[in-house]
């Protein structure tokens, strides 16, 4: 609900920070985060889970310097997928 409204205010990138969250739940909330977005053409960035925003679709990742590499995310997330 706080997402929506983000996206309804305006907001063009939301980044999702669960960092507690299990595995499924934060890619069943991803994906839902990804879906509410598109209408507005918002954006979604996963904290620390690179192979979750591959799997929802979401527009990138931001990755700490305890997770995995800058090189190594790009590798997965693609050219064009936004990376922090």
């Amino acid at each position: 609900a706080l997402a929506a409204r983000f996206f309804d205010g305006g907001a063009t990138v939301v980044q999702l920070r669960a960092k507690h969250l299990a595995s499924g739940p934060l890619l069943e909330l991803a994906e839902a985060l990804v879906a509410l977005g598109r209408p507005y053409g918002a954006e979604v960035v996963v904290n620390d889970r690179v192979d979750v925003a591959v799997l929802s679709r979401a527009a990138g990742a931001h990755v700490g310097q305890d997770d995995l590499a800058p090189a190594d995310a790009r590798a997965q997330l693609g050219p064009d997928a936004i990376s922090a």
